[in-house]
């Protein structure tokens, strides 16, 4: 009896994958192989027990064998990038509507000078927000789906004894 996965756990074999539905066709991945070389690509599918990676802007294909791969990994995106892009134009938004604002009680029109100095620190910081915002979500979207099983990983213990003591001795190779 083989103890159960979840859907957490990353696969270790290209049948769970499959089975799994872990991967759809058009998912950005990045594939490392044993050699520790990472390739990035569009998945493609798995064809003769071979998973076909899509690379570059031709779409070359590229296979790997089960073999080969270390570990696939879903790519992030480039929510950090938007969340920069975001964050800073909210934040500029919200600026302008401030010195408009402080100029309508001033002189009746934008308060320029307003808009520059107060510009100059909440543009930055709502960019910094909002790429922090995006990478979070990167992050998350970057998801282990296949991890190839380590060969060599044991536990041995054997018991220890002498004259006035006892205990266990262990061993642990991973």
């Amino acid at each position: 009896m083989t103890p159960g996965r979840c859907d957490a756990q990353p696969a270790q074999s290209f049948d769970e994958l499959i089975a799994g539905n872990r991967l759809s066709g058009g998912a950005a991945i990045t594939v490392r192989d044993i050699s520790g070389h990472e390739t990035q690509g569009v998945f493609s599918d798995f064809r003769n027990k071979a998973l076909i990676l899509l690379v570059g802007n031709r779409g070359l294909e590229q296979s790997f064998a089960e073999v080969d791969v270390n570990r696939i990994r879903r790519a992030g995106g480039h929510a950090a990038g938007w969340g920069a892009l975001i964050g800073g134009s909210v934040a500029f938004v919200a600026t302008y509507a401030a010195a408009s604002k402080y100029g309508e009680n001033e002189r009746g029109k934008i308060c320029g000078p307003c808009l520059v100095q107060w510009g100059a620190f909440a543009v930055p910081a709502g960019a910094g927000i909002g790429a922090l915002v995006g990478l979070t979500i990167e992050r998350s979207q970057r998801e282990i789906v296949y991890l190839a099983p380590r060969p060599g990983r044991s536990v041995v213990t054997m018991p220890w004894v002498s004259p006035s003591r006892a205990g266990v001795l262990i061993s642990v190779r991973f």
